[in-house]
């Protein structure tokens, strides 16, 4: 468990390794995305961003703007930049989430990715739903305010 600091901060860090076979194209245009669910317990009824980055250079892939007290999930769809996995290599990928309304001890915040059809990437070819599963489900380690 980590501690939760109310503010922008990040909640969760994945890595994405293409098959060696093919590039993976994670991109707006093709369709591709990463879905995640909030888990929570705590925070306010109000919008909040929440947004993935491509850790190589801290640029922003795609932002939400989210009520994160509802659980439920969050769907990236790489309309901000692309993100391109040469085959066999990996990329890692992070999450900030606004959890500025987290402020009383015992609240909480993660992030978990299922292995299910909402997760889709492009191959070059063909848009793979359900296929970008090796090491999914992931469960992500819980924020808590202490």
């Amino acid at each position: 468990t980590t501690t939760l600091t109310p503010g922008v901060m990040e909640v969760a860090r994945y890595n994405l390794t293409a098959d060696s076979r093919a590039d993976v194209y994670m991109t707006n245009a093709s369709g591709a995305q990463i879905q995640v669910t909030i888990y929570q317990a705590g925070g306010a009824a109000t919008a909040r961003s929440i947004t993935l980055y491509d850790a190589s250079d801290d640029s922003i892939l795609d932002t939400a703007s989210v009520d994160l007290s509802s659980v439920g999930t969050v769907t990236f769809d790489f309309s901000t930049k692309d993100l391109i996995i040469s085959g066999g290599q990996t990329k890692t990928v992070y999450i900030t989430a606004n959890l500025i309304d987290y402020a009383t001890a015992g609240e909480s915040f993660s992030l978990n990715i299922a292995k299910d059809a909402n997760q889709k990437w492009y191959d070059g070819v063909s848009l793979v739903a359900d296929s970008l599963t090796e090491n999914l489900p992931i469960t992500g380690q819980s924020v808590v305010k202490p």
